[in-house]
């Protein structure tokens, strides 16, 4: 009887490791199945960015406040700011300023848009499509009036679908694709793990061509 009981307890010792093992095993396959089913998920549906961008959005704003802004920021470079003036506003103003004008009320930046400005993150603006000077007296009567570009689309429904689906085509034949209406169309994945092997390239050697993600349609 004595060496009995020693057995049975010896069998359920060493079965309890064994037991543990498997539960540990389950536990670690239905932790990947999930990790792998979410980012299926985040690439068929955007449902992670929309979230947080989302949130985010609801942070990042600004108000007109009296007088200079101490929290404003403006676009260092591009074409298009330096087009409109955006990128040389601080020079503009510092010129304004000796002529003799002075600020009346200027934008502020909440304090989630100051930190993602200084740490490199684009200004969120709302982009004009046409620029110009318009002078008219104080009746309202036109007296000049100067636009750059000369010509534009007043809405979306205006430009024609060729031209919409040649743009559509050249930058992302995919974009407004009804396959998948929840994805981010600002981000394709393929592409973008493209341009990450390729900057990473350019790091290791960098006398090597750097190609853009961005507009380039594959074949």
């Amino acid at each position: 009887m004595d060496y009995g009981f020693r057995t049975t307890v010896a069998v359920e010792l060493a079965v309890v490791p064994k037991i543990k093992a498997c539960s540990t095993g389950c536990c670690c396959n239905v932790d990947r199945r999930i990790a792998i089913a979410a980012v299926t998920l985040e690439l068929r549906d955007s449902w992670l960015q929309s979230l947080v961008f989302r949130t985010a959005d609801q942070h990042l704003t600004y108000r007109v406040t009296d007088g200079p802004s101490n929290a404003i920021h403006y676009p260092a470079a591009g074409p298009y700011d330096w087009t409109l003036g955006y990128a040389r506003m601080p020079v503009l103003l510092l010129r304004l300023k000796a002529a003799g004008f002075h600020v009346d009320a200027q934008a502020e930046d909440s304090k989630l848009y100051s930190i993602l400005a200084d740490s490199g993150v684009y200004p969120i603006y709302h982009q004009k499509d046409q620029a110009g000077l318009t002078i008219t007296d104080r009746d309202g009567k036109l007296l000049f009036v100067a636009a750059q570009p000369g010509r534009i689309y007043k809405t979306y429904a205006d430009i024609p679908p060729l031209v919409v689906n040649t743009l559509l085509f050249i930058e992302n034949r995919h974009m407004l694709g009804s396959r998948h209406p929840h994805r981010n169309p600002a981000v394709e994945w393929d592409r973008l793990m493209k341009a990450v092997l390729d900057y990473s390239v350019h790091i290791v050697d960098p006398p090597g061509a750097l190609e853009g993600a961005v507009g380039r349609q594959r074949a």
